[in-house]
């Protein structure tokens, strides 16, 4: 039983890139809100916000801008100036932490003067700034919120986020792209999937070629998945709204991996055969057996002869490169089976052997005519051997067994056997005798046949039995027993 493992494939040009691309990212303000800390002192109220930024790899917040308004409760207030909080080129940030103050301020006496800072008391501690709300962070590890992970949203687009504090609130928006934009080099592969190196924030198409699909067409190290032996030209576009447009492209090309298809000239393959294998497809073939690293031959021919396999010889492989440097491996489980061992047994000239599948006597190395049972009846002085078939399809020959003193035979060198025996109908008749007398009797000499020089006898009319064949040729003659069925 051979089974075949395929297919193992070498990339001839695989391309990596690693998708830790740094970053641009501005964080502004949108809006702040109070909705309650009515401070009892009329209908107008004076809230003040601060809020403030801080990535990953920064040390220290960013932004701080004090910014207020007065009004009456629920308050939105859109700052017109000092909304950007942080921004950053080249980073490596992910994430993002927020700060935020906010309180309700009385202590200012409505100059402006002082609306920046929180006090507990002022006017000899007749009045105080309310409803202080500090947060440090607000979005963070230890916040209210967990860290904004910005590259998580959409690139080269505002995306908000709104956080609340007691009777406060704030929006922010961050909008972010990749700093450097490329759609890489030019790729050369031996498979249908490619790893794409592209670099920035993007779309990927197709400009030329045909059947070729994208994993995820904005992801600039996607997998590119098109037609072996085509050749693509991929396009990488900025989106819009990116802050700096621009495009790129690159060549793909894909070339066909060969297809080896190892097979075994024979199955079943038994114990001591000579096996040639084969492959296709290639201009090199590395051949191997049981290990891929005990490579027998390695040329461009594409078969290999394996003398005397063995049953230990477990696995097949091949090595195929074809002529654009792509390369497959390919395997072949073996079962070797074991040869049928037959040994002949004599007993004057009668031979037997054991019991298999299917027999063949063989006489000075040649096969005997309708001799393919387990017993035969040497003829001749010579040298005798038998073949047989085992159940599971393997062949196995026996020892020659060397007869000289073959019974009644006086027929010198001359050859004559007859079969089969037992015989129902018809005794073909071998010989390489020019002439010769033949006499069917039975036990008791009752001449049933006589005939001259016959190729073959009709016995379907005589009554089963054993009877006596005798040849007789220039005064000298050969017997032998002959079963009628």
């Amino acid at each position: 039983m051979i089974l075949q493992t395929y297919l193992t494939c070498l990339c001839c040009f695989l391309f990596i890139f690693s998708s830790a691309q740094n970053v641009n990212y501005t964080a502004e303000i949108v809006e702040f809100y109070m909705t309650g800390c009515d401070d009892g002192a009329g209908s107008d109220e004076e809230p003040t916000w601060k809020v403030y930024t801080r990535d990953n790899i920064s040390t220290g917040w960013e932004g701080g801008t004090c910014h207020f308004t007065d009004g009456n409760i629920p308050i939105v207030y859109i700052p017109s100036s000092g909304t950007v909080i942080a921004s950053k080129s080249n980073s490596t940030a992910t994430l993002i932490d927020v700060r935020f103050e906010a309180w309700e301020d009385d202590c200012d006496g409505g100059t402006g003067a002082d609306r920046c800072n929180f006090d507990a008391s002022c006017l000899a501690g007749i009045q105080e700034d309310d409803c202080l709300q500090y947060h440090d962070p607000l979005a963070g590890t230890f916040g209210a919120y967990p860290s904004i992970d910005f590259r998580n949203d959409p690139d080269c687009s505002w995306n908000s986020y709104t956080f609340s504090a007691g009777d406060f609130g704030l929006k922010i928006r961050i909008k972010w792209e990749y700093s450097n934009f490329t759609a890489g080099s030019n790729i050369d592969v031996c498979d249908t999937v490619v790893v794409l190196g592209g670099a920035g924030s993007g779309e990927w198409s197709v400009s030329s070629g045909t059947s070729g699909i994208f994993t995820d067409q904005y992801n600039p190290t996607t997998d590119f998945l098109g037609t072996a032996g085509q050749t693509y030209v991929l396009d990488w576009n900025t989106l819009s709204g990116c802050s700096t447009l621009g495009a790129d492209n690159i060549i793909v090309n894909i070339f066909a991996n060969p297809d080896p298809q190892l097979m075994a000239d024979q199955d079943p393959i038994c114990d001591g055969a000579n096996v040639i294998f084969s492959a296709q497809d290639g201009l090199n073939y590395d051949f191997a057996m049981n290990t891929i690293s005990n490579v027998l031959q390695s040329s461009g021919s594409d078969s290999y002869s394996h003398t005397g396999i063995s049953i230990s010889d477990t696995a097949a492989f091949v090595t195929v490169r074809n002529a654009d440097d792509c390369i497959v491996i390919d395997t072949l489980t073996l079962n070797v089976q074991s040869a049928p061992m037959p040994t002949i047994t004599r007993t004057g000239s009668d031979l037997s052997t054991g019991s298999f599948f299917f027999y063949q006597w063989y006489y000075n190395g040649s096969p005997i005519g309708g001799a393919t049972s387990a017993n035969y009846t040497a003829t001749a002085n010579g040298s005798y051997t038998v073949l047989v078939f085992g159940s599971n399809g393997c062949i196995g020959e026996s020892a020659p067994e060397v007869i000289t003193n073959v019974s009644i035979d006086e027929l010198g060198n001359h050859y004559f056997n007859t079969y089969p025996n037992p015989v129902q109908s018809t005794l073909n008749i071998e010989t390489d005798l020019p002439t010769y007398r033949l006499e069917f009797t039975t036990l008791i000499g009752q001449i049933v046949i006589k005939a001259s020089n016959p190729k073959s006898i009709d016995v379907s009319s005589i009554a089963p039995g054993i009877y006596i064949l005798t040849v007789k040729h220039q005064g000298k003659k050969s017997t032998r027993k002959i079963i009628v069925e």
